[in-house]
C-alpha cells in the first residue's frame, strides 16, 4: 500500500502518532529530542484513498514492524474513537 522512506531514526524518535487531517495522514514522530511530522498527501495514495481506514491500518503495521511505538489518533468525527 504506502511505501516507507526518509523516517527519523527510531531510537531517537520512538513514538510515532498516525493520525487523518484535512486531505492527508499526519504522522508525527516524538522521543526526547523533541518532535517531527511527515505529511502524506492523500491524492498520492490514488485509489487507496477510499479505504483510509485500512490504509492507517497498514501503516501503523509498517512502523511497529520497523521499531516504533505506533498509536492510532481517530479523528474527532470517528464514532469508534
Amino acid at each position: 500500500m504506502l511505501r516507507l522512506t526518509g523516517l527519523p531514526a527510531s531510537s531517537i524518535y520512538p513514538r510515532a502518532i498516525v493520525r487523518p487531517a484535512d486531505g492527508r495522514i499526519e504522522i508525527l514522530f516524538t522521543g526526547d529530542e523533541g518532535t517531527t511530522r511527515i505529511d502524506v498527501d492523500l491524492r498520492l495514495l490514488g485509489a487507496q484513498a477510499d479505504d483510509l481506514e485500512a490504509v492507517q491500518l497498514d501503516l501503523l503495521a509498517k512502523l511497529q514492524a520497523r521499531g516504533y511505538e505506533a498509536v492510532w489518533q481517530r479523528g474527532d468525527g470517528d464514532p469508534a474513537a
